[in-house]
């Protein structure tokens, strides 16, 4: 139930175009319990932002064996997976807004934890934000009600005020459920991979432009490739970029672990449609499909 479970949320979140990596040995990890899972916990980390996990989040610290949370939420929007089994993170419940969640001394088995990647201290970057609202839709979709999604605040019994936008200040996180349970997927094209996305350009510019578009395309792509892995070392440095240079971490996602759903052409052609046409869309989306399968 674990790893089903927490494929749920992957789909959840790329569907929401949230770009998912996983820990090797995701799959297995975790504090040895098994999982009752009814719910999510969001916290903060108490570490310099960040666009890669924390070690301490799989390994764990002296005075509490990892993993330390299922999903860590890095700072430009992605989500790592770090554990599909219980994690160390929620301690016993029974806090101050409990909401639908049970009182027990077992509560890391029943909740799914995301970490967010800061120090809690000031206010996390907008793309980390949004992410943490798709953590609370995957709950409400999954476990049928966005109140399943609480606070550590909300929850804890010793103190925590995570997720803070200041010094012991938690978020509202009223109003985060409520812009939670709106907040709307970034549709097909945006859980395309990086590299399905230059894809698509080049075959866009191919059908609209003619052989002069697709030699260009072609340079542009090339000139992509080259540059990936010092687009992804920039990203780990320079948080201003946001959520876009994210999707960078996507793609190697999905060399091995977890296969991203089976391309929908004639979906993808509905929702280019209205750009460019409907004739054009679907030829867009026919050599789409060819260069894809070549």
């Amino acid at each position: 139930m674990s790893v089903s479970i927490t494929l749920r949320f992957v789909e959840i979140f790329r569907a929401h175009g949230v770009p998912v990596t996983f820990e090797s040995g995701w799959e297995r990890r975790g504090n040895g319990q098994t999982s009752a899972y009814e719910g999510g916990i969001v916290h903060h980390t108490a570490t310099a932002v960040s666009n890669t996990r924390p070690q301490i989040l799989v390994t764990g610290r002296n005075d509490l064996p990892g993993p330390l949370c299922n999903f860590a939420g890095l700072s430009g929007g992605g989500i790592h997976v770090v554990a599909a089994n219980p994690a160390n993170h929620a301690g016993a419940s029974g806090g101050r807004s409990m909401g639908p969640l049970p009182v027990t001394t077992t509560f890391n088995r029943r909740v799914l934890g995301l970490e967010i990647v800061y120090p809690g201290t000031s206010p996390m970057t907008a793309a980390q934000l949004r992410t943490a609202k798709v953590f609370a839709k995957a709950v409400q979709q999954v476990f049928g009600s966005v109140e399943r999604c609480r606070a550590h605040a909300e929850t804890s019994i010793t103190g925590k005020w995570d997720p803070g936008y200041a010094n012991g200040r938690t978020i509202d996180m009223n109003q985060f459920r409520r812009e939670a349970a709106t907040i709307n997927s970034g549709g097909f094209l945006m859980a395309l991979s990086d590299h399905d996305q230059g894809v698509l350009l080049e075959a866009a510019n191919a059908v609209l432009m003619g052989e002069a578009g697709k030699r260009a395309a072609g340079r542009t792509a090339a000139a992509i490739a080259n540059t990936q892995g010092g687009v992804a070392e920039l990203h780990q440095k320079v948080d201003v970029l946001g959520a876009g240079l994210a999707q960078v971490s996507e793609a190697v996602s999905r060399v091995g672990q977890v296969q991203a759903p089976q391309i929908d052409y004639p979906r993808l052609a509905a929702e280019v449609a209205p750009l460019i046409g409907d004739a054009v869309a679907q030829k867009v989306a026919d050599v789409l499909r060819d260069r894809l399968a070549s």
